[in-house]
């Protein structure tokens, strides 16, 4: 049963017949059961926003009395917002405030991460409050099927320049790789590399690339899910060539995760008929090539577009890669630290940096979990300090530990620790409340570690 549901329920604000005819409707109708338990009166919306303030402690808000930031709207599809009624009020630079209907709804709060790549701040709305915004904000739909929901806005803060200006994008991969492909034509470029490797931060680099150099250029982007949806969609209610019509002026396409739309209904299709008339594809993939063997024309496809490689760990490297030099094949790694869970590979290649310069840079497999993205950037970043300042023979261990209460961050090393400083360990987690406590251990070594509590995190 859903949490919401469950809570409800045990505070005697419904009945369980109440929730079985909502299921039931549900089951014949569509859309959520909230939505269900309202319309068939189990339950009133002033008693839902009354129930999240007062009993559950969730922050609430009446979309009447505030004014919905555009900007914010943007980050979100209108399938998402319309599916789980849900409307977007604010954005701050890493999170994205949300009025939602079921504020508890755990998978709709991840769907929107993963679309989003931001922090999702969950708020308590009435369920008619937020399906007017919804109407007012994305627009009434011309055809039975929204074409325009299907596709994402770049998050603007996501730049090449900037990629590479905080050292964690090979500048020869801009000039090497993507350049070029920008100024071709009916061509493709694969980005390849595992989960939660960058692929989505770069895919909206590129785009904002594109978009900076001419505006008028259209630039599609979109998930490889919403786009097989679209697909199957389009495909039912017999409107493929209003698809067709709709993509006309664009000129390039940006897949995020093919492998999800891989196998949608004439996808192959219209990729061809995407490049005939002259447009250009990105897409980025976990999966390895040979993935997609069943599909004759895209694998053919893949192999003939140029690729970039953003980790060598979990993936087949292409064989135009691998025949270079191990040197040049490092130079296409771009590593871009902006996900969940612990980026054990950009801390492997920060080893491999270390090693270059006789310093041993231990990093011990992290626990099971995930790390707000504020968290994983103070350790990547007092691990670059703590790195700069090591000296050849140094040794350093990081290890990290998962709680319920929180999260556990330790450096074991010589000398190095008094280096860095307790004011620049602060600064490195952009002067959140932490907790550091430095213990002696054997042979002259000492270990820093920083307690961050879960509430903390929770703090925008």
């Amino acid at each position: 049963m859903d949490t919401l549901l469950e809570k409800l329920k045990e505070h005697g604000l419904v009945t369980s017949q109440a929730i079985a005819e909502a299921t039931d409707r549900q089951w014949r109708e569509g859309g959520n059961l909230i939505y269900h338990l309202v319309e068939m009166g189990a339950v009133t919306e002033e008693d839902l926003l009354s129930f999240y303030q007062k009993v559950l402690g969730i922050h609430t808000v009446r979309l009447k009395e505030v004014e919905i930031d555009p900007e914010a709207v943007w980050h979100i599809p209108y399938r998402i917002a319309q599916k789980y009624f849900l409307i977007p009020i604010k954005r701050t630079r890493k999170t994205l405030i949300v009025a939602m209907a079921n504020p508890l709804n755990q998978r709709a709060r991840k769907e929107m991460e993963f679309v989003t790549d931001l922090e999702i701040i969950p708020l308590g709305a009435m369920l008619s409050e937020i399906k007017d915004a919804i109407t007012q904000h994305y627009g009434k739909k011309d055809l039975p099927l929204d074409l325009g929901a299907f596709w994402l806005r770049p998050r603007r803060e996501l730049t090449l320049k900037n990629l590479e200006h905080r050292g964690i994008l090979p500048g020869d991969l801009v000039s090497h790789k993507i350049e070029p492909f920008l100024k071709a034509s009916s061509t493709g470029l694969t980005i390849l590399g595992p989960p939660q490797s960058g692929k989505t931060s770069l895919l909206h680099a590129i785009a904002n690339r594109i978009l900076a150099e001419d505006p008028d250029r259209g630039v599609l982007l979109t998930q490889g899910g919403a786009l097989k949806d679209l697909l199957v969609e389009g495909q039912e209610i017999g409107i493929f060539p209003s698809i067709r019509t709709y993509l006309e002026p664009y000129t390039f396409l940006l897949i995020d995760d093919l492998e999800q739309v891989f196998g949608g209904p004439r996808f192959e299709e219209l990729v061809e008929w995407f490049l005939a008339k002259g447009a250009s594809v990105v897409a980025t993939t976990s999966q390895e090539i040979s993935t997609f063997e069943s599909s004759p024309k895209l694998f053919g496809w893949l192999r003939q577009w140029d690729t970039i490689l953003l980790s060598a760990a979990e993936v087949e490297l292409p064989a135009h890669i691998r025949s270079k030099p191990e040197a040049q094949q490092h130079s296409e790694v771009g590593l871009i630290q902006e996900a969940e869970p612990f980026p054990s590979v950009s801390l492997e290649f920060l080893a491999e940096q270390a090693k270059g310069k006789g310093v041993a840079f231990r990093v011990l497999p992290a626990t099971t979990g995930t790390y707000p993205a504020w968290v994983l950037h103070g350790i990547m970043d007092l691990s670059k300090r703590i790195l700069n300042a090591a000296e050849p023979g140094d040794s350093i261990t990081l290890r990290t530990i998962e709680s319920d209460r929180g999260w556990i961050v330790e450096f074991e090393t010589k000398g190095l620790l008094l280096m860095v400083g307790e004011e620049a360990v602060r600064d490195s987690f952009g002067g959140r409340k932490i907790r550091l406590q430095k213990r002696p251990g054997h042979g002259g070594y000492v270990t820093l570690q920083i307690e961050i509590a879960k509430e903390e995190s929770q703090d925008v």
